[in-house]
């Protein structure tokens, strides 16, 4: 068996298109991401920043951290200190729930007006290239990734016990 290959890899030309992949993919992900980097530090926001802008504002209504940090797929402790910096520059605001004792967390009138007027010209050119056929392919296949990915995690997991 070829060292190269990790334990319960049987199939090495299938691992290496795998690992091709991952790298292809992971640069791709990198120039688009310092692009977009670049695009928002024009308006003081980070990558992160912008993320929990938009996850925050589609909540409508207020979201807790850790229901952000779900779908950022971030720790808890690195939303947080995100959600602290923002509070403390007034984008948002953290406010105890009274049924659970969780904070909730919604945009300010600031946070709301810097969401609107961050763009997202980076990743359209990016993806510019693209057909829309190619877009939703991708989509497809990215879903996919991400699904095993929470699954290997363990992030979708519910007891079968509990109502679905």
């Amino acid at each position: 068996m070829n060292d190269n290959i990790p334990n319960g890899t049987s199939n090495s030309s299938s691992y290496t298109t795998s690992l091709n992949l991952w790298i292809l993919m992971d640069r791709a992900m990198a120039t688009v991401f310092r692009s977009f980097e670049m695009e928002l530090a024009v308006y003081n926001v980070t990558p992160e920043q912008a993320a929990i802008f938009h996850v925050v504002y589609w909540a409508d209504g207020g979201i807790t951290i850790n229901e952000i940090a779900e779908q950022i797929v971030r720790k808890y402790n690195s939303v947080t200190a995100l959600i602290n910096r923002m509070a403390k520059a007034g984008l948002v605001s953290k406010k105890m729930s009274s049924k659970d004792k969780k904070y909730i967390v919604s945009l300010t009138k600031k946070g709301l007006q810097t969401y609107k007027t961050l763009t997202s010209n980076a990743i359209e050119m990016a993806f510019s290239g693209f057909s829309e056929k190619e877009k939703q392919n991708l989509s497809i296949y990215i879903e996919k990734l991400m699904k095993a990915g929470r699954k290997m995690l363990g992030l979708d997991f519910k007891p079968p016990f509990l109502p679905a």
